[in-house]
Parts: structure tokens; sequence; C-alpha cells
């Protein structure tokens, strides 16, 4: 999550806590660094199906939620391994002009766009 004010400019040292309702993250809590970034490692949980993972800034209105719907592997190797995904996300009660931007990982360490 990367937190930006009016401007673009970075928000350094807020907290932000993230809840998963699937899976575990680790850590839940992180603090922005210089470039306004906080992230986290979310291992969605074994059952396929739909995974959310929501974020709240401390003291302020600004929360996201980055849901996901986790697919069974393929059983072959022939399979295409890189099977279509969706990942709606909401922001609620963002800071005027604010922007929050989510990215993340496949199971082979490949940044995910």
């Amino acid at each position: 999550m990367v937190l930006k004010d009016t401007y673009g400019n970075p928000i350094a040292n807020r907290t932000v806590t993230f809840l998963p309702v699937g899976g575990k993250v680790s850590p839940a809590r992180v603090v922005t660094d210089a470039h306004g970034v906080a992230a986290t490692k979310w291992t969605l949980g074994e059952k396929p199906g739909v995974q959310t993972l929501a974020a709240a800034v401390k003291d302020s209105e600004v929360k996201a939620k980055l849901t996901v719907k986790a697919v069974k592997p393929p059983q072959h190797l022939d399979d295409d391994p890189f099977a279509p995904l969706t990942v709606p996300f909401a922001v609620e009660h963002p800071l005027p002009g604010s922007q929050v931007e989510f990215s993340g990982r496949d199971r082979y360490d490949h940044l995910v766009p």
C-alpha cells in the first residue's frame, strides 16, 4: 500500500493495519516508509474462493480493501500455471486527492501488475 497526499507526495510514518479474511498476513501492522510504502506478505488460505485483505490507516478514515478469488493450482504441468485472476479493490473514505496503490506477486514471486 502506498500513501500519497493531494500533491502526490509520499506520506511517511503512518501506521497501517492489515486484516485478512482468508489466509494470514505478516506483519499485520506496518509504518509507512519515506516513500509512503507499507508492505505486508499476504498468504492466501488453503480453500479456493473469495478472500479479502483490508487495510486501515491509524487515526484517519482511510481504508482500502483488496479482494481476490483463490483458485486450485493446475493438476498437470502441461496446464497453464497463470490462471486469469480479477482483483477488484475499493478505497473507503480516502483523504481528498490521496492515492492508494496495491501490487502483488504470484506463487513464483513474479510481480503481478
